[in-house]
């Protein structure tokens, strides 16, 4: 009875291997810069086939730490891209009022001359 017992203990110990394996690939795949000391904690872990269910929770844990830094990063790059857009929206924008008024200037003066001159054809008209 004791060595089937054994037995069973040892399948199932066999069966977590392929899963710490699997566990310990994952974690060599993620981009873990900056999360050094949680992947240290995590590959202690993998030493002790207990902690299969630990070592699962703890991954998924930095899985989303990684997914927050990501998402943070391009965050911030689109917030640079926005300042940016919103930067050459105003310098367009400025150019174009100044070209606005100088051709608001310009139609005045044009203007003004064109009354002035229409005063003196009525003038000469009268005469």
């Amino acid at each position: 009875m004791a060595r089937k017992k054994k037995k069973q203990e040892f399948q199932q110990f066999e069966k977590k291997i392929p899963k710490l394996k699997a566990l310990k690939r994952e974690l060599n795949d993620l981009d873990t810069k900056g999360f050094e000391t949680d992947v240290a904690h995590i590959k202690a872990q993998l030493k002790d086939i207990s902690k299969t269910k630990q070592i699962e929770e703890e991954l998924a844990i930095l899985r989303k730490k990684i997914k927050k830094r990501k998402n943070s990063k391009q965050l911030e790059k689109l917030k640079k891209r926005d300042l940016k857009i919103q930067n050459n929206v105003l310098i367009r924008t400025r150019r174009i009022e100044e070209w606005i008024r100088n051709f608001k200037t310009y139609v005045d003066q044009k203007f003004s001359i064109l009354e002035k001159n229409q005063k003196e054809v009525n003038k000469e008209l009268k005469t």
